[in-house]
């Protein structure tokens, strides 16, 4: 996700009395325990969710919908469920065989299960519900209408956690739950939606209205579950086997084809560096927004006014189609480990600079980015952070994006270009489709290199600010000379 709200990312100097200093004075709020904690997906997993809008009401901002919900035990003994759904009013909750006891309130929906659920047990269950899903206070996220055009954004910068599938279907609303999905979007004859995945089918109403039926066979987290719906026509090309497709407005379908000319090059470049396509479809949609971009799997939503037809904005398309790897593929465990997403995806903006410009355009990315970062992180962030702790505050701050992308860039020159390649591309095979950690990341790293990146890890990613190196003495050698 990239958004031109937060264009100040991060870096920072100090020592380690520095560092401890601040965590007595409760400057930073480390989540050191966290991946100790009992998540809520330690209970329960969803395998699937078939979301079903059957009205959208663009004037009265408005939808109203179903969501039929697998669900998988992790446990044994398992009667009950919370899931969270935002602010909508739920008319039911059902199985095959009758309604089902739910309380919703506090925006958490309770629903007792019809049989007691043991380790690896499934049921189905579908919620109806209605309403007017909400948009993120800070302006990035949640859920948008415009008289003839609806679509979701599926993070948000103040909602805590930032996760926003809630806004919209009722859901396991965290990063470490991944699940299969399809979609029946319902919309104007005049309309098209589109979803994740591949369309697999569309059925015209009685009443003038078409239903279009999406797949997602991929497991993603519900943060990058999405739907859209508009005037669309598809642009549509295929390379390399790939198919690509970009929803626009009939009148941008020129300027799409001049924003996107180094499309070709952006897939062949993160082909090379992170291995094949992990979808089954590179896809963009053209959206009423103009903070920037949400990086939903297959299907990105990228604000209409930055396929402009010039080159301008390349580097935000770019950051958001290396997402497909650094975030959908593989998305971090927690919020507090953004940079394993956002930090590899802002170093990707560098990288795609440098194949299509050059290495001296790279380095003037690279300069101008640590020129932020030893300004400003410390200061938009609140203090000098460890990568793999940003607090979740400032989740979408400079360190996870800017800092993180220089320290993407020091690893590259520490392992070079060659094992780079090896070390990512084992990270994103090994979990795939999965979660992953900072420690995960210097376990593959180390695994498939040869090379111990335990000191690496510690000193860039795991301490707050960065190494310092001093020359505490020097030899002199008679009759040697450089």
């Amino acid at each position: 996700m990239n958004s031109f709200l937060y264009h100040l990312k991060s870096k920072q100097l100090q020592s380690f009395n520095l560092k401890l200093l601040f965590l007595l004075l409760g400057i930073f709020s480390f989540n050191t325990g966290l991946s100790a904690m009992t998540s809520i997906a330690d209970t329960f997993h969803i395998e699937k969710y078939i979301i079903s809008i059957d009205t959208i009401d663009f004037t009265g901002k408005q939808i109203k919908a179903k969501t039929q919900i697998q669900i998988v035990a992790n446990q044994n003994n398992l009667s009950a469920i919370e899931m969270d759904l935002f602010q909508l009013t739920v008319d039911s909750v059902y199985y095959p065989l009758g309604n089902l006891p739910y309380s919703y309130q506090n925006d958490k929906l309770n629903i007792s299960l019809p049989v007691v659920l043991n380790t690896n047990d499934t049921i189905s269950l579908t919620v109806a519900y209605q309403g007017s899903p909400k948009k993120d206070a800070s302006g990035f996220g949640g859920f948008y209408f415009f008289p003839n055009m609806a679509f979701n954004l599926g993070v948000g910068f103040t909602a805590d956690p930032h996760n926003l599938g809630k806004v919209w279907f009722p859901c396991l609303d965290v990063f470490d739950d991944k699940s299969k999905y399809e979609f029946y979007i319902t919309t104007p004859l005049t309309q098209k939606a589109y979803c994740n995945g591949f369309l697999n089918d569309s059925l015209i109403n009685a009443n003038n209205t078409i239903t279009w039926h999406w797949k997602m066979n991929d497991y993603i987290p519900t943060y990058l579950a999405c739907m859209a719906t508009g005037p669309y026509t598809s642009w549509s090309r295929t390379y390399n086997g790939v198919p690509i497709e970009i929803a626009a407005l009939p009148a941008d379908t020129a300027a799409v084809s001049a924003t996107f000319v180094n499309l070709p090059a952006a897939i062949n470049l993160f082909t090379q560096y992170y291995g094949s396509y992990p979808f089954n479809k590179i896809g963009y949609t053209l959206v009423n927004f103009t903070g920037g971009a949400m990086e939903h799997a297959t299907n990105i939503a990228i604000g209409k006014a930055f396929i402009n037809g010039t080159l301008g904005y390349e580097t935000l398309w770019a950051h958001e189609l290396s997402h497909m790897w650094w975030g959908d593929k593989v998305t971090c465990k927690t919020a507090e480990d953004m940079w394993l997403n956002e930090g590899w995806a802002s170093f990707n903006e560098a990288l795609f600079t440098e194949a299509i410009y050059g290495p001296t355009a790279y380095k003037d990315w690279i300069r101008t980015n640590h020129r932020k970062v030893l300004q400003l992180a410390h200061i938009t962030d609140g203090g000098y952070l460890a990568l793999n702790n940003v607090p979740t505050s400032v989740t979408y701050g400079n360190t996870a994006y800017q800092k993180g992308a220089d320290i993407v860039h020091t690893l590259r020159n520490y392992a070079g270009d060659s094992l780079f390649k090896v070390g990512a591309q084992h990270y994103l095979d090994t979990f795939a489709y999965s979660n992953a950690s900072s420690i995960d990341m210097e376990h593959a790293f180390t695994s498939s290199t040869g090379t111990d990146y335990s000191r690496f890890f510690t000193d860039w990613v795991y301490t707050p600010g960065f190494p310092h190196f001093s020359i505490d003495s020097a030899i002199y050698v008679p009759g040697y000379y450089l």
